[in-house]
Order: C-alpha cells, then structure tokens, then sequence
C-alpha cells in the first residue's frame, strides 16, 4: 500500500506470504511434512530533496522454514532483515552520482547439518561524467564486510566457527567515440581485493560499430575471477564416523576465466529484429578434490579447460496485440585435470549443451491477455535428460484496480527431474487476483 508524506516524498508497506506444499518423490508419492512457507514485509521511502537529489530508504524482515523429510520433521528455518539506502543526484546535465549502503542480518538452522549467523554491510559509490563530448567515463568503488558465526554440532562447520571478510573493488570505464554515432571503443577494469585474495585485476574491451542504423556489430574480451569464500579455505565436512571427510584449503587460489565474444543485432525491419553471437572462454584454477595422508580431501585449483558456444535470438512484434521472441543456445565446455593424478573432478559442472526458448504473448479484446513459455534443455547428466516445457497465462482486467489471472506451470509433464533425481518439478496450476488501491 502506497501513500504520500509530502509533495516531494512517498511511502509504501507490504506484505507477502506464501505456502507449498509437500514436494513428491520420484515414484510419485508425496513426503508429508515436506511443505514451505514463507513471509516477507517491510516499507519503502522515496524523497526528491531540496537540490534535486533522491533518497531511498527501504526495510524489510523476512522468515521462512521448510519440512525435512526426515521422520523427526525438524525444519530448515531461515529468519533476517536487511536496509538499504541510496541517494542519486545529477550535478548536471554531463554527470551522475549515486551512493548506496546496505546492512543485512542473516539466520540460517539446518537441524544437524548447517547452521549460520550472518552480519553484513556493504557501501558502493558511483559517478558518471564526460570530459571531453567524445568520452564518457563511469568510475566507482565498493567494500563489503561480512561476519558469520557457525554451529559446531553439524555435518558441515567451519574452522575457525567465527570469521570475518573483507573484499575492496574498485573500477573504471571509459566509451570512446571513435567515429561520430558510428564506432565506439569502451575500455575497463577492476581491482579486487580482499582478505581471501590478493590484488586481482579484472581487464575489460568492447568495440561497437553500427555501420547502418539496422545493424551493429560488437566484439568483446574481458578476464574475470572468482574470489575464494570461507567455503573454500575454512570449511569441514565431516562423515558418519565423526572425522573429517573434506576440509577447506587455506591456499585456495581465485579461479579465473577469459572470455572472447562477437555479436550482431539487424533490425530486418520494423517488425523483426535478430541478435547472434559466439562466444570462447578459457578457464583456469578451478575447483577439485585431492586425497591427502590423513584420510580426507581438500580443494585445490587442479583443473582447467574451455567452453565455446552460439546464441541466438529473433524478436517479432508484427502488431500491437502479437509479439514472439525466440532464442536457442548451443554450449560445449570441455574441462580437464592439470595434474591427472592429483585429485578428481568437483561435481557441479554439468551443463545442458542445447538450451531454446519460445515466448508469445497476446492482448485480446476486453481487457484479455494470454502468454505462453515454451523451453527445451537438453541433457544435463545421465540421470537428469533432456526435457520440454510450456507454462501458459490467462488474465483478464475488468478495471484498472483488479486482475484475475490463471497460470499454469510445466504442462506437459506430472513430474519430472531439472536439476536432481530426488527433488522434481511437477505440473502446477494456480489462480491469482490483483486489486491495486
């Protein structure tokens, strides 16, 4: 609910609350106990201050807790709240700033397998400018403190139980007019730093140029990296006997990857317009697993490798009432051990080679629109094959206040698996009514 304060200031509070119920088993039969449910609440502030800046504040608590299926029926309880503010002012016509702070409190209870307490808080700036009319420069920082405490009694701890990281960035952008609404050259990066990881320099280049106005082409190359976590340097897992089955790796290294793209958008005509690009990636210091003397494993950046792939995209909207858009994807990565006989493979890298979409939505006569989903993934292991599915839209506006609508979800199938064996998506099928005031 919305309301205003002031000329220059508004206010809004919700609320949302949500059940599922019991998830199903393979064979079918649903887990009693096995439900969700969620609620979430909280209040937002906008102002427009006296020298044309803004000024967000917004609050919110959320709790939500999930059924085990184990017989004892102990509940996964997740409980916090977080604030964030944020203030935007154009100095000019040629400038931007924008700064904002977060603050987040976090409990997560696995009964006997996971539990955490969270605190963080994270500050980011950003200010756009153009010094010269050919150059457009964006330039900002951000620091991000996070505290947890974990429970000792579990199947997954930590050591030490309590820590605190820190993790500094810093970046820059600069787009360059090379040739006047024709060719541009953006050039970027950013430093990272932090208390898991050393001074990392994340490079960034993309060239632009729109010889027609119905067709840009673009080519891009850029290196990221991917910080360690606690997860990766404190961790323990430990096994039914009560030792230590895989413990974190203090020297856990960032994992990079090094990208190379060339993409194209044509505007056919009014009512037609097609995007492509291709794509390589080389990766390297990923994640494995290595037996060490003592009887358990630890992570080490023993695997490396590439991934290389085409998307495509075509957008029809032929008249006001009918618009499709289509893609598809084709995705082939190939990883491999540095050191064959140190370690195995991570788990966790499976991807679907063939993933296409299919969207169509239409507004009918009376105030009735319906939309359609279709999606096809191709097969993510042996366990999980390829699959098909179509959700589907129905609502009707009798008023500018209220909407009835009818969704159904995963149409074709009572039951099938995406990302497990053991937890998969049924059909669902639900009704919704809006009433704005």
């Amino acid at each position: 609910y919305g309301f205003q304060l002031s000329d220059n200031t508004h206010m809004r509070v919700f609320t949302k609350f949500s059940f599922i119920e019991d998830v199903r088993s393979p064979s079918g039969r649903r887990w009693p106990g096995d439900s969700n449910e969620a609620l979430r609440a909280g209040t937002r502030l906008d102002s427009v201050l006296a020298n044309d800046g803004t000024l967000m504040l917004q609050l919110e608590g959320f709790h939500s807790g999930t059924d085990l299926l184990a017989e004892t029926r102990d509940v996964i309880e997740t409980h916090g709240w977080f604030a964030i503010t944020r203030y935007e002012q154009q100095p000019d016509p040629d400038s931007f700033l924008a700064v904002q702070a977060n603050v987040e409190g976090l409990r997560k209870a696995y009964p006997g397998f996971f539990g955490e307490t969270r605190r963080t808080f994270e500050f980011s700036g950003q200010y756009n400018f153009h010094p010269h009319s050919r150059h457009e420069i964006v330039t900002g920082a951000q620091v991000r403190s996070s505290w947890d405490h974990t429970d000792e009694e579990a199947f997954i701890t930590f050591e030490p139980t309590s820590g605190t990281t820190h993790l500094f960035n810093i970046y820059a952008q600069d787009e360059i007019e090379l040739v006047r609404d024709e060719l541009h050259l953006i050039l970027g990066g950013m430093v990272l730093y932090g208390t898991l990881a050393d001074w990392v320099f994340q490079p960034a280049a993309r060239l632009r140029w729109q010889p027609w106005e119905t067709l840009t082409l673009w080519s891009a190359v850029s290196q990221a990296a991917r910080a360690p976590t606690r997860i990766d340097t404190d961790v323990i897992f430990w096994n039914a006997a009560g030792n230590p089955a895989i413990v974190g790796n203090p020297e856990y290294k960032p994992e990079r990857a090094q990208s190379f793209e060339l993409g194209g958008r044509w505007k056919v005509a009014e009512t037609l317009i097609l995007d492509t690009s291709v794509y390589f990636t080389k990766h390297s210091r990923l994640r494995t697993l290595e037996e060490r003397p003592e009887g358990n494993s630890t992570f080490l950046n023993n695997m490396e490798g590439h991934s290389h792939g085409v998307e495509l995209q075509a957008t029809f909207h032929p008249a006001f009432w009918f618009q499709a858009q289509l893609s598809g994807t084709y995705h082939d990565k190939r990883l491999f051990l540095v050191s064959p006989d140190r370690g195995s493979i991570d788990g966790g890298f499976f991807d679907p080679q063939f993933f296409g979409m299919g969207r169509l939505s239409f507004e009918l006569p009376s105030n009735v629109e319906l939309d359609a989903y279709v999606r096809y993934a191709g097969e993510l292991s042996p366990n999980i094959p390829a699959y098909w599915g179509v959700d589907l839209r129905l609502s009707w506006a009798p008023s500018d206040r209220t909407e009835f609508s009818l969704v159904g979800m995963n149409l074709l199938d009572d039951l099938h698996p995406e990302m497990t064996v053991a937890r998969q998506v049924s059909r669902n099928v639900y009704g919704q009514v809006t009433w704005r005031f």
